[in-house]
């Protein structure tokens, strides 16, 4: 299986039916605080929000992409601050609507929403073992992304092209989701 990521961190479990409900709440609440947010997920302007109203005890910044904290990453979250620091490149571009960055910053917020903390006892026990899916802190952030940016009651039943225009998505995230949903059939 082709895999774009190492494996992340051991967390607690989660199905993609739970992903799938924590992203749909999450949709929920800034379909609320934002009116143009129906269809394509504007991430920008949820980023925008964290650290305001609802979303007091979030926040994000945007650092220099050499910056020392960035260690050549485009983003990173501290899930224990709620706190996503996103590289100006990456930011300027997700302003812009490009796909990869906007799947990276929904990534990173999935971090945050699933409440990712490193499961000290499973890293303990099972150090050199490999993290199932299920209980990898990568794959979860990943199937958020995909989760928030094509929502499965909107993309079920479309093609990748289709997928790519609505949600503004990259051709590989698109792909993904149109198999991964076909499967669920």
């Amino acid at each position: 299986m082709f895999q774009i990521r190492r494996a992340g961190a051991p967390v607690s479990p989660r199905s993609i039916k739970n992903i799938r409900a924590v992203a749909q709440s999450f949709r929920e609440k800034f379909t609320k605080a934002l009116s143009d947010f129906r269809v394509f997920c504007p991430i920008t302007s949820i980023l925008d929000l964290l650290g305001t109203g609802e979303f007091e005890e979030y926040s994000f910044m945007v650092v220099d992409g050499s910056d020392p904290s960035m260690q050549g990453k485009w983003a990173f979250t501290d899930p224990e601050r709620k706190s996503i620091c996103i590289s100006q490149e990456i930011y300027d571009k997700a302003c812009e609507n490009d796909p990869q960055a906007r799947f990276t910053i929904a990534h990173e917020l999935g971090h945050i929403f699933l409440d990712h903390k490193r499961d000290a006892v499973f890293a303990r026990n099972n150090v050199n073992a490999e993290i199932p899916a299920y209980r990898d802190s990568e794959w979860q952030a990943d199937t958020f992304a995909a989760e928030l940016l094509m929502p499965a009651e909107l993309a079920r039943g479309k093609r990748a092209k289709e997928m790519e225009a609505l949600f503004g998505v990259s051709a590989s995230a698109a792909q993904a989701r149109e198999d991964r949903l076909r499967k669920e059939i």
